[in-house]
C-alpha cells in the first residue's frame, strides 16, 4: 500500500513544489521521513529565515514552495515573515506539524490548540485535515489555491500520525490529477475605456505596481509608455518588486510615502491608470484629500481586496500584464516625443565617510551582469535612481515592510536562480532579525553579496519621529560586529569604511563563489520619506 507520506509528495510534485525549506520540531519528521531524492531539502535556523527564504524562492522561481514548521511555536515565530509573503503573493505550501490525533483533546505538549486560526489573516487559505485519508486532497487544494490569482500562501496543520497510515487509492489519484490555470481578465469594456482616456487626457499619467513584475507585464509596461509618450511612475518606493527599467527616460521615480507628497507629485495629470498594485499604498497620514481638481483614476488589479480597499477611482480586478498588453493594442501611437530622461544624477567625490550616493555610485560600477537585488534597507530607498534596475525578476523587497527580510530571501532567491549573482543591500537593523540565515547562505554555497550598510541607528524612525514630532529614546545600534557574526556562520566577511576598500570588496565578493558579507560603515543620513 502507499502510505499517506508517498501519496502527499506525489501531489506535492505534480504542482511543481519539490522545494521544501524548514525547521523542523517532532510533529514534521514523519513527514520528513525518506524524503525524495528529486526533492531539495533547505534547513534554515530560525523560523523567521525559513518563512523568507521559502518567499523570496517562490518569487523568484515562480513556482510554490513547500515550508516546514513545528506546530504553533514554529509557525507563531515566522508570523512576521509571514506578513511579508503574504503582501508579496509568495505561493508558499506552509506545513504545520500537529500531534497525535489521539492525543490533541488532551491538548498534549507541542498540540496546535486551534491550528486554523493561528495564522489567519496572513493567509489566503487555512486548514486542518480532517482524516488521515484526506491529506493527499488538502494538500491539492492548498496548491491550487497559493497559485490561483491572487497568489499567496495558505497552511495546513497535518497530525504527525497521518502520515504513516495507508492512503486511499482513489483520493490519491484524484488528487495527483488535479491542475488550475487561467486569471481573470480585464473586461474589453475597461480595455477601450482605459485606451480612449490614454488618448484623449491632456496629461495621462501611468502607475504600476509589483504585480506587473509578478505576473509577467514588464514588456507590455514598457510599450505602452513608448507608444502612448506616457510619464511612469512606481506607485511606492516601498512596493515588493520592480516594474519598469529605472533608468527608462519615461520612468519618473517613486511616488512618495504620505498623503502630500504623493497628491503634490500626481497634480499635474488629469488621466491616471494605476497598474498592478495596492492603490495608495502611504506610510505616513497627512491631512488634505487624496487628489486635487477632477483628475480621473482607473485601478487595475489581480487582488478583489485591494480592489475593495481603494478609496478612491474606478477599479477593475484583472490580471494586470495581460491588461497591459491588451491596451498596447488599443491605443494608438502617440503624436509627442517620448518624456525628457530625468537628470543623470551627478557623481560624488570619493572622500571622507562614506555617504549613500558614495556608495551607489560604487556599486553601479562594480555590477556583475545579471545581478538580481533583494533590498531590505528601510531608510535608503530609491537607491535604484543611481544603481540601475534594466531587467524583469531582477527586485526584490518585503512587500509588507516588515524588516528581517532581505537577508534570508536573498538566500532562497539564489536558491532559485543559481546562475545569477543576488546582492542582498541590507541595512544593520533590518540585518540582526534574521541573521541565522547566513548559516544556510553558507551551506548551500550561495552566491549571494550581503552588503551590510552600517549607519549604527534605525534611521526610517528617527525620520519617521520628526513626522509626528516624537522625541525618541537612544535607538542607536552600538558594537555589533558583522564580520564575526557572519565568520561564525561559515560565511567570508570583511569590513570598510572608504570607497576604495568598497571597491575591492565588491570586486571579491562578485569574483569568488559562495557567500560574502561586506560590513561597509556608512554617514546617518535622512532618508527624505517623510
Amino acid at each position: 500500500m502507499v502510505t499517506v507520506r508517498e501519496a502527499s509528495y506525489e501531489v506535492l510534485r505534480s504542482f511543481g513544489a519539490t522545494t521544501v525549506v524548514a525547521n523542523p520540531g517532532s510533529n514534521e519528521l514523519p513527514f520528513l521521513d525518506r524524503l525524495p531524492a528529486d526533492f531539495q531539502f533547505v534547513l534554515a535556523l530560525q523560523e523567521g529565515s525559513v518563512i523568507s527564504i521559502a518567499d523570496g524562492c517562490a518569487q523568484a522561481s515562480g513556482k510554490p514552495v513547500v515550508v516546514s514548521v513545528h506546530s504553533a511555536a514554529g509557525l507563531a515565530t515566522g508570523m512576521g515573515a509571514l506578513t511579508n509573503a503574504f503582501e508579496n503573493g509568495a505561493p508558499l505550501i506552509i506545513i504545520a506539524g500537529q500531534q497525535f490525533r489521539s492525543l490533541m483533546t488532551l491538548e498534549a505538549i507541542v498540540t496546535n490548540r486551534d491550528a486554523t486560526m493561528l495564522p489567519r489573516p496572513l493567509v489566503k487559505w487555512s486548514f486542518e485535515a480532517p482524516s488521515p485519508e484526506s491529506v493527499p486532497a488538502v494538500l491539492a487544494r492548498a496548491a491550487a489555491c497559493a497559485l490561483t490569482a491572487p497568489t499567496g500562501p495558505v497552511c495546513v496543520s497535518i497530525p504527525l500520525d497521518d502520515w504513516r497510515r495507508d492512503a486511499d487509492a482513489d483520493i490519491s489519484k484524484f488528487a495527483v490529477g488535479r491542475s488550475i490555470s487561467g486569471n481573470p481578465q480585464v473586461p474589453q469594456v475597461e480595455i477601450e475605456h482605459i485606451a480612449q482616456r490614454l488618448e484623449s487626457a491632456k496629461n495621462p499619467l501611468l502607475v504600476l505596481g509589483p504585480d506587473v513584475d509578478k505576473y509577467g507585464g514588464w514588456d507590455a509596461g514598457i510599450a505602452l509608455a513608448e507608444k502612448r509618450s506616457l510619464e511612469v511612475f512606481l506607485g511606492s518606493g516601498e512596493y515588493s518588486r520592480m516594474p519598469f527599467p529605472t533608468d527608462h527616460r519615461c520612468f519618473r521615480g517613486a511616488l512618495g510615502a504620505t498623503i502630500e507628497q504623493v497628491r503634490n507629485q500626481l497634480e499635474p495629470y488629469d488621466f491616471i491608470a494605476w497598474v498592478g498594485g495596492a492603490l495608495l499604498p502611504y506610510h505616513g497620514w497627512d491631512a488634505g484629500p487624496y487628489l486635487l481638481g477632477d483628475t480621473e483614476l482607473v485601478h487595475v488589479t489581480a487582488d478583489p481586496a485591494q480592489a475593495a480597499r481603494a478609496p478612491l477611482g474606478r477599479s477593475v480586478v484583472g490580471d494586470p500584464a495581460a491588461a497591459l498588453a491588451a491596451l498596447v493594442a488599443a491605443v494608438g501611437p502617440s503624436n509627442l516625443p517620448l518624456p525628457q530622461p530625468r537628470p543623470t544624477p551627478e557623481p560624488v567625490a570619493r572622500t571622507g565617510t562614506l555617504t549613500e550616493h558614495q556608495v551607489w555610485d560604487v556599486l553601479a560600477e562594480a555590477l556583475p551582469s545579471g545581478a538580481q537585488f533583494v533590498w531590505d534597507a528601510p531608510s535608503m530607498i530609491g537607491w535604484w535612481n543611481r544603481v540601475p534596475i534594466t531587467q524583469p525578476g531582477s527586485y526584490f523587497a518585503p512587500g509588507a515592510g516588515t524588516v528581517g527580510f532581505g537577508l534570508p530571501a536573498a538566500v532562497g532567491v539564489s536558491l532559485a536562480r543559481p546562475d545569477r549573482h543576488t546582492i542582498a543591500i541590507l541595512g544593520d537593523g533590518a540585518s540582526n532579525y534574521t541573521i541565522a540565515g547566513l548559516w544556510t547562505a553558507a551551506q548551500h554555497h550561495c552566491d549571494v553579496t550581503f552588503f551590510v550598510l552600517r549607519n549604527g541607528t534605525y534611521q526610517v524612525l528617527e525620520d519617521y519621529a520628526t513626522l509626528l514630532h516624537a522625541q525618541l529614546p537612544d535607538i542607536k545600534l552600538r558594537d555589533i560586529d558583522f564580520v564575526a557574526l557572519a565568520t561564525g556562520y561559515g560565511v567570508a566577511a570583511e569590513r570598510v569604511s572608504t570607497a576604495e576598500a568598497t571597491v575591492a570588496a565588491l570586486g571579491k565578493a562578485f569574483a569568488e563563489p559562495g557567500p560574502h558579507l561586506i560590513e561597509c560603515n556608512v554617514m546617518a543620513e535622512s532618508s527624505g520619506m517623510f
